[in-house]
């Protein structure tokens, strides 16, 4: 995606969503074994994409990740 505000948006949109599914919460259902792993290995690559972007990009990614951890508790 060439825009980097669009890319950043939808990368984030990605995160909450594979956050919302791997954390155990109102849901009973969590993917286990490879699919589990899938989604922990799309959630480091995600959070390297954000880190490559310009403007702050490990920043943001770092603070996104803070959040997330957050939100789990």
């Amino acid at each position: 995606l060439r825009d980097e505000a669009f890319r950043r948006q939808f990368l984030v949109q990605c995160l909450v969503l594979l956050h919302y599914v791997t954390k155990p919460g109102a849901r009973d259902k969590v993917p286990a074994g490879a699919r589990f792993e899938g989604c922990e290995l799309v959630t480091e690559r995600i959070y390297e994409a954000l880190g490559d972007s310009e403007e702050g990009g490990a920043e943001f990614a770092s603070a996104m990740r803070h959040l997330l951890q957050r939100e789990s508790k």
